[in-house]
């Protein structure tokens, strides 16, 4: 047990893995120990392949080689995620209805001991060892083994900046500010290019590379195709880290970063209001299952009636909200304020339904050459479009055949814009992070604070 306390840890090379080798030695060093061999207990992914479970009807019976059928006793849910409800465990994604046969069956019923015990509240609480903490390793690792893990500093661990090799994540609350800290850190800027490039393959086409999921919390691979690729440099296609580079979970770097991001510098409580201007996307159940509070809308046309529900779905328009005044805890908005007429009112109605200490949260496509917005379609008087650039739409979850009209590219002048909102603090989050696969240029957040 002394052992234990200093030595359960990670670290295969030298054949140590949490308490399993030390408790290898109970049975010689221990007076009344029992090795029980039922094949009901401790069913779990490592052994499920030996164990065939099934449902008789009115209970559950395991059948083994060289033992009688017997009652199953207790199963072992390893690397079993709450998000995931289809998947037996993480650790062997391979196994299946098809090669589990009835075990699966309890796996419904196990989430819903959960979810009835308190599954959304606990699921917030920090992991006590520190894993994805400030010190970017998991503390039942030896210094020694955590340098041959591949998970690195948490990039939300934000100063002004943090900075760890070709990693740097900062906030900025001005134009200035954003080219004070380029102009210092140009070389490390461009050594994540560099490391952008040895990623990339001769030719583009699909490829993958490992991390660490912010959302899911684990060491993973992503995959990365040439859809939707930039030219950052003449003649030279490069990918678009920003729509792509997807976890398993279906999240891409846009979505993974904000979901860190709200994790970590808002950390909404488990009984938080929540709105996010979507609702028929998995990010909304994703937010829906860890804050039940949770509000969602699409926007469907100028001739739906606001705040009405169609087909399980409500319709908002965000420039004229229906929600009343100080009804959030937070308000999240991903690639959406692109998509609205007028963004000083957008801004004004996220200011009046957040509560007071409310955050809003939000992403939209940038370009700071300049500095400033780049606008693309002027409202004119009598409510028509004079297109100022060729039109450009993008996806549209519930008008999948018209898109969304993007009026404007944003610069970091929206920080005036949202404290003239009457925000009390309004910032912009720059981040890249090899380690989280937060990769490519144009990696932004806006985050904004009504006062308490």
């Amino acid at each position: 047990a002394d052992r234990l306390e200093t030595q359960c840890v990670i670290d295969r090379p030298n054949g140590l893995f949490v308490d399993q080798k030390w408790a290898d030695l109970f049975p010689a060093l221990l007076d009344r120990v029992h090795i029980l061999r039922h094949p009901g207990y401790n069913i779990a992914y490592w052994n499920a392949m030996q164990r065939r479970v099934r449902f008789t009807g009115t209970g559950w019976t395991v059948e083994s080689v060289g033992f009688a059928p017997a009652p199953v006793r207790f199963v072992h849910f390893s690397g079993y995620d709450n998000f995931e409800p289809g998947v037996f465990s993480r650790h062997a994604r391979h196994l299946g209805h098809w090669l589990l046969g009835d075990l699966m069956l309890i796996l419904p019923l196990f989430r819903e001991r959960l979810l009835s015990h308190g599954f959304v509240a606990f699921s917030r609480f920090r992991y006590a060892f520190g894993w994805l903490g400030t010190s970017g390793a998991n503390e039942h690792t030896p210094h020694e083994a955590a340098g041959r893990a591949t998970a690195g500093p948490n990039p939300f661990g934000l100063g002004l900046p943090t900075l760890a090799g070709p990693d740097l994540s900062f906030t900025v609350q001005s134009w200035a500010e954003w080219e004070a800290v380029r102009d210092a850190h140009a070389p490390v800027l461009a050594g994540q290019r560099a490391v952008e490039r040895a990623l990339e393959p001769a030719q583009p086409g699909a490829f993958s590379l490992q991390g660490t999921c912010g959302m899911c919390r684990i060491q993973t691979r992503f995959d990365m195709d040439y859809n939707y690729g930039l030219e950052y440099e003449p003649g030279v296609i490069s990918p678009n880290w920003r729509e792509n580079c997807q976890c398993p979970c279906g999240f891409t770097t846009r979505l993974r970063g904000a979901m860190h991001a709200l994790m970590t510098m808002i950390d909404p409580g488990p009984d938080a209001a929540l709105y996010v201007t979507e609702h028929v996307t998995p990010l909304y159940r994703w937010l829906k299952l860890r804050w039940p509070a949770t509000s969602g809308s699409e926007f469907f046309s100028p001739a739906h009636v606001r705040g009405q529900v169609y087909d399980g779905v409500r319709h908002e328009d965000l420039c004229q909200l229906t929600f009343g005044a100080g009804q959030f805890d937070a308000l999240l908005s991903f690639d959406v304020m692109e998509h609205v007429e007028n963004l000083d009112e957008a801004l004004a109605e996220c200011f009046r339904v957040l509560k007071p200490g409310g955050a809003l949260l939000f992403s939209a496509p940038t370009q700071f050459e300049h500095g400033r917005m780049v606008e693309l379609v002027e409202v004119l008087v009598d409510g028509s479009y004079k297109f100022l650039r060729e039109p450009e739409y993008h996806g549209n979850p519930v008008n999948a055949e018209q898109g969304a009209l993007a009026f404007r590219y944003f610069g970091a002048d929206v920080l005036d814009r949202l404290r003239a909102a009457g925000f009390e603090r309004a910032e912009m989050i720059v981040f890249w992070s090899r380690s989280f696969a937060y990769l490519g240029r144009n990696s932004n957040l806006f985050l904004a604070r009504k006062a308490a």
